[in-house]
């Protein structure tokens, strides 16, 4: 039988030791990611490469999110 501790459905337990700024920075890239995911996948039926235009468009997404954050 599972303890309590190791039962938690895959998730990570936060280690009440780290730093709050590691928090942050942590949830800023998590942030940018699926900005960026969005974005891709808005951009998945227009016609053109993915390079240039799109390519543009999903890491200023990124960017603008992490700005946010």
């Amino acid at each position: 039988m599972l303890s309590r501790r190791a039962h938690h459905y895959g998730r990570k337990r936060r280690d009440e030791s780290e730093p709050q700024s590691q928090r942050k920075l942590e949830h800023t890239i998590n942030a940018a990611i699926d900005a960026a995911a969005v974005e891709a996948f808005l951009l998945r039926k227009e016609p053109g490469e993915w390079t240039g235009a799109k390519e543009t468009r999903i890491a200023t997404a990124a960017r603008l999110k992490e700005n946010e954050a």
